[in-house]
């Protein structure tokens, strides 16, 4: 199985998913957490224990496309990550919290 936990917004409320992981990681311990962040905040969680992938989104693009219609903005977003994982020929199904 496989969790996807996506974060896109606060540096704060990134740093405060460090606890959730954990939980997670100490529960199912043979789950895969994946994280969905902005670019610049990769840095941060490479740092983060647990955690198996980290995609991240190009800042301009997630923030220009949620300034024009944020549920179009969040729509675009996920249409991003699942063509990035297209290219690595596998279809990948997560459970997600935001």
């Amino acid at each position: 199985m496989r969790v996807l936990i996506i974060n896109l917004t606060r540096m704060g409320d990134l740093v405060q998913t460090i606890g959730l992981i954990n939980a997670i990681h100490s529960r199912y311990p043979n789950v895969l957490i994946d994280i969905l962040v902005m670019k610049a905040f990769s840095p941060i969680v490479k740092h983060f224990n647990h955690v198996n992938e980290i995609v991240c989104l190009n800042d301009e693009v997630l923030n220009t496309s949620i300034e024009e219609n944020v549920w179009e903005g969040f729509s675009e977003t996920f249409f991003l990550v699942s063509k990035k994982k297209k290219k690595k020929k596998k279809k990948i199904f997560y459970f997600i919290f935001l």
